[in-house]
């Protein structure tokens, strides 16, 4: 995170800045992701586990960087600040490990076929060998393996 956003984040300053449903938020307690409230946070998400990031899925990448990017702003925060914490590599990751075809078949819309990672390429890569992976799946897989 940046300086600025920690200095007008302090740990127990709870921003909301994207609603998952009504009533449940995504935002930040110093630089940590937790999901909550308006009223503040409930459970905070570990960097290594984006398992409570997969309701993002559920809206398209554009919406998402363009209504954080949009409270960036409203905050006075640097680009990105936010969204530098919200991975697609590491939502694929969450989507995969749940062996979900549903959050995997989103969770390739966010990945960007024409910039795969070499990390990108052997979860993708790995994914391909997934018995519960439908076809669709593997088709788009390898499509973006082509690239």
């Amino acid at each position: 995170m940046s300086s600025t956003m920690e200095e007008s984040s302090p740990n127990a300053h709870w921003i909301p800045f994207f609603r998952f449903k009504s009533d449940i938020w995504l935002g930040l307690v110093g630089d940590m992701l937790y999901v909550g409230t308006l009223d503040g946070p409930l459970k905070s998400i570990e960097p290594d586990n984006s398992v409570a990031l997969l309701p993002l899925l559920e809206f398209g990448y554009s919406e998402v960087v363009s209504a954080v990017s949009a409270r960036e702003d409203e905050l006075g925060w640097p680009k990105n600040s936010i969204m530098s914490n919200i991975r697609p590599i590491l939502l694929l990751q969450a989507a995969i490990s749940m062996e979900s075809v549903y959050w995997t078949e989103l969770a390739l819309k966010w990945v960007d076929p024409l910039s795969v990672t070499e990390q990108e390429r052997a979860i993708l890569i790995d994914l391909q060998q997934c018995d519960w992976a439908t076809q669709a799946i593997k088709h788009k897989v390898k499509a973006y393996l082509r690239q």
